[in-house]
């Protein structure tokens, strides 16, 4: 379980050095425009591939492999066929993918006891359903608040994957 926890944490932060390198070199060579077209595809694939992985990770660190691969296999068959299935569908899956994810890492935190787990569940909640990314909170635009959200959310799960 080390070796893979090793392995995880090192392949999170080569991609967020990676991301970081990505938009850096995006701003140097790409219009606002085609920076915001870039953007939301990434938060696109955050929303349908990532959310899914990190609560797969936690899902697996708690004990529960198969259903931890189940929400893997969930993400990645969605992003395959996505071109193929009808916008109605595209829509209902853009929109339960994340939330199941996050209702099966609570649910596999608690019955471990893994408390960070949870707080990452609910720092996720509170950063996607509560604050949003529209509009203006306290005099701070709601996406930066969402995204330092994101980011406890982030530190949360690192701490998920210590206990």
């Amino acid at each position: 379980m080390m070796l893979h926890y090793k392995i995880s944490t090192t392949a999170f932060y080569w991609l967020d050095f990676s991301m970081f390198r990505l938009y850096e070199c995006m701003l140097n060579f790409f219009s606002a425009e085609d920076l915001v077209l870039y953007h939301k595809l990434v938060s696109w694939l955050c929303n349908i591939v990532g959310i899914p992985f990190l609560a797969s990770a936690v899902v697996a660190h708690n004990g529960h492999a198969n259903a931890g691969s189940l929400l893997a296999i969930e993400s990645v068959f969605f992003l395959c066929i996505y071109k193929l299935i009808p916008t109605g569908i595209k829509n209902i899956g853009n929109a339960i993918l994340s939330p199941i994810s996050v209702v099966a890492m609570t649910g596999s935190s608690a019955y471990v006891g893994n408390l960070y787990g949870c707080y990452t569940a609910v720092m996720l909640i509170l950063s996607g359903i509560l604050i949003g990314t529209e509009g203006v909170l306290l005099g701070v635009p709601r996406v930066d608040i969402f995204h330092y959200g994101l980011v406890i959310a982030n530190m949360l799960y690192v701490a998920a994957m210590r206990v």
